[in-house]
């Protein structure tokens, strides 16, 4: 039977369960750092299952990294939260080392049935803080947002639906923004080996309100005009415009769910917000450029980070893929070519 699974990937996930294995173990008995040299050789040999010698060698200089990277970036504090319990697998390192500890706020698992997602979270640091730890290539905030909002999802390399599914269970234990953060504990081992720091984090914010609440408040019409001089033409224009004056556009208009800046600034709301401009300070070129510079930040800062319309696309786009699911079941899966012109031919039930 064909491999579901390749040997590469297998190596992959054996590597990151190890060091997911190690963070919770850390994280609940910190003294565990005093015995980090037989970590090490447990972490090897339960490798040596699914690598060969190249890797092994390459996996050394990863270990040392890693282990160092997530003693660094663990503190002994968190929380277990409403809804969740410990997962019940087997801690690697705990039984080698014969160490028994009650896992609290790491591998937290949840089951929510009234939205029918389940998953387990790394570690809750405290409630409106969850982290996740990757061991692959660091992702910015933009690539996190569009891989896993079911609009723009398929236009993503690797679509991940993970950060709104989590997102989506523990916005009903909080109040509040929420943030996220993917802890890539290996993606600056290059630059480490050079004497350059790199950043291993990515953060991102959930508003437990809608974008077009969010768009109206102060704090967005501030990242609009801040950080540039005040000859900016987006600065002078909206400025012009005033707090309020943008307020009372945006609670007038409905924004729409578009994520690309050209297509964004051609629709009806884009152009009756640079009407809107022009009324305010004139029908001058750099008014209509500096509305349509804030036209692409409103774009950006809704690229990076996540709102409470988000979560319900998703919740919608479960419950389409379970019915399309159900109605597969009975009806068989839509197939266009021949099994024999599949891969995995030999899974494939005619």
């Amino acid at each position: 039977m064909s491999q579901l699974i390749s040997e590469a990937d297998d190596e992959k996930l054996k590597k990151g369960l190890l060091f997911h294995d190690f963070a919770e173990l850390y994280f609940n008995n910190p003294e565990i750092e005093e015995k980090l040299d037989k970590v090490k050789e447990i972490f090897i040999e339960e490798m040596r299952e699914v690598s060969d010698d190249i890797s092994l060698n390459q996996l050394e200089t990863e270990l040392d990294h890693g282990l160092k990277n997530l003693i660094k970036f663990i503190e002994g504090k968190g929380f277990s939260g409403n809804g969740y319990k410990t997962g019940s697998e087997e801690n690697i390192f705990a039984e080698a080392l014969e160490i028994d500890f009650e896992a609290s706020s790491t591998e937290m698992y949840f089951k929510n049935n009234d939205k029918r997602i389940k998953g387990k979270i790394d570690l809750i640091k405290d409630p409106h803080h969850l982290v996740d730890f990757k061991s692959g290539r660091k992702k910015s905030r933009k690539e996190v947002v569009k891989s896993t909002r079911v609009e723009t999802f398929e236009d993503s390399k690797f679509p991940d639906f993970q950060t709104l599914m989590y997102l989506s269970n523990h916005s009903e234990n909080v109040k509040g923004p929420i943030k996220f953060t993917y802890f890539y504990f290996l993606s600056d081992l290059g630059d480490s080996l050079v004497g350059k720091d790199s950043e291993t984090k990515t953060e991102i914010t959930f508003y437990l309100k809608t974008f077009q609440k969010k768009a109206s408040e102060t704090e967005l019409y501030e990242y609009l005009i801040k950080d540039v001089k005040k000859s900016n033409d987006r600065r002078r224009t909206l400025e012009a415009l005033g707090y309020t004056g943008y307020r009372d556009f945006i609670q007038e208009n409905k924004i729409p769910r578009v994520f690309d800046k050209e297509d964004f600034k051609e629709t009806e709301f884009a152009s009756k917000f640079i009407e809107r401009c022009i009324e305010a300070k004139g029908d001058y070129k750099y008014v209509k450029k500096g509305a349509e510079t804030a036209l692409n930040k409103i774009v950006e800062y809704r690229n990076t980070n996540l709102f409470q319309d988000d979560v319900e696309s998703f919740g919608e786009f479960v419950e389409e893929k379970i019915s399309e699911i159900q109605d597969y079941e009975e009806s068989g899966y839509p197939v266009k070519e021949k099994a024999s012109e599949l891969p995995m031919e030999d899974l494939i039930i005619e």
